[in-house]
């Protein structure tokens, strides 16, 4: 078996887009979430802390009611809390994921995804998906990030811990601000090392995925082969073909020979110089509105036109451009050559007579 060791072509990282095998990294993710909590509670916090304090007064001031009244409407304050804040986090947690998704792998719809797997039923494969080198990476990642964090969390409790020994002395007003920044220091090391982790697992899942798409060279050949049999792939490189000399089309006018035309819907440019070129070369041909230009371009440049029917159809009909005529082609457009040399042999020759008589040259010398 061939070795793998060509980097996969677009077509190959396309069809893989297409199974799901994209580069995603879970961290990513959950670091977005977790900032994403983080502004939400620095922005919803004092809000959410005045409405535990509006439930905590109401339920004392209705102390004289009855239980079941106090209960019924204490529980009432405390759904229409958690219906406020709760969902509005879980929005801003859905939509976050969604976008941070969306920046890793683009808008993607794999319906393949949605259909049951029997494969995941198969004792066999999942055994071989347990001891896999993914599972692997995945368990020290969780026990790097346990020790991680553990560590950044001793140091900053270690540092600023003892505060807390005098918090009770201190009073809420004291105690809230200092307990404020603990959090920060330990919400900021969280981001912060979710930020890094993010992108090594990023670089990582996709370092694995170009390992697992890498091809042979004769996977690449086979490929390329079955793009040139495809009508559809074919048809588009054609047309960008076109599109390639439409765009230099008025040069490829300018240096042709003689144009046949029919009358106007269809223009085909032909060149031919002998010692240069030993067979005429079609060098542009168009029909309809392409027609049109290709004659307005010919006779800006002076580009001689001939209007001949048949040959214009049959020159549009067997000929590509860049190619020189096929042999059926040959006598006609012969005759046309012919004729547009013995034209410019005559032109030439009045141009002489015209500028010996100017110059009052006798009829002897001009001779």
């Amino acid at each position: 078996m061939e070795a793998k060791t060509e980097r996969p072509t677009p077509k190959k990282r396309q069809d893989a887009r297409k199974e799901g095998q994209v580069a995603r990294s879970s961290e990513i993710v959950d670091g977005a979430q977790l900032l994403v909590s983080t502004l939400w509670l620095w922005l919803e916090g004092p809000r959410l802390m005045a409405g535990v304090q509006d439930i905590f007064r109401r339920a004392t001031a209705s102390i004289s009611l009855p239980f079941d009244q106090i209960l019924e409407q204490t529980a009432l304050l405390c759904i229409q809390l958690l219906i406020r804040f709760i969902g509005s986090l879980a929005i801003a947690l859905v939509l976050v994921s969604m976008f941070a998704s969306f920046v890793q792998t683009g808008v993607m719809f794999i319906p393949k995804k949605l259909m049951p797997q029997l494969s995941a039923l198969s004792p066999a494969s999942n055994a071989k998906n347990l001891f896999s080198m993914k599972k692997l990476y995945s368990l020290l990642l969780i026990l790097f990030k346990v020790i991680l964090l553990s560590l950044v969390f001793f140091y900053i409790l270690n540092r600023y811990g003892r505060s807390l020994v005098f918090l009770p002395n201190c009073g809420v007003q004291c105690a809230i601000p200092v307990l404020a920044k603990l959090c920060s220091w330990l919400l900021g090391s969280l981001i912060a090392f979710y930020i890094v982790l993010g992108a090594v697992d990023y670089l990582f899942e996709h370092r694995q995925l170009m390992k697992q798409l890498m091809m042979s060279k004769e996977e690449i050949k086979q490929e390329f082969k079955n793009i040139e049999r495809n009508p559809a792939i074919k048809q588009r490189m054609r047309a960008m073909h076109e599109e390639v000399l439409r765009s230099d089309m008025p040069s490829r006018v300018a240096r042709s020979s003689v144009v046949v035309r029919n009358p106007s819907h269809i223009a085909v440019c032909l060149y031919y110089k002998q010692d240069e070129t030993p067979l005429p070369i079609v060098t542009e041909k168009g029909a309809g509105h392409h027609a049109l230009r290709i004659i307005g371009v010919a006779r800006q440049y002076h580009v001689p036109i001939v209007a001949n029917i048949p040959l214009a159809q049959q020159l549009m009909r067997e000929t590509q451009v860049d190619e020189p005529i096929p042999e059926s082609l040959f006598k006609p457009v012969a005759e046309v050559l012919t004729l547009m040399m013995l034209d410019e042999e005559e032109e030439e020759a009045e141009t002489e007579e015209e500028t010996a008589e100017d110059m009052g040259l006798p009829e002897r010398a001009r001779e």
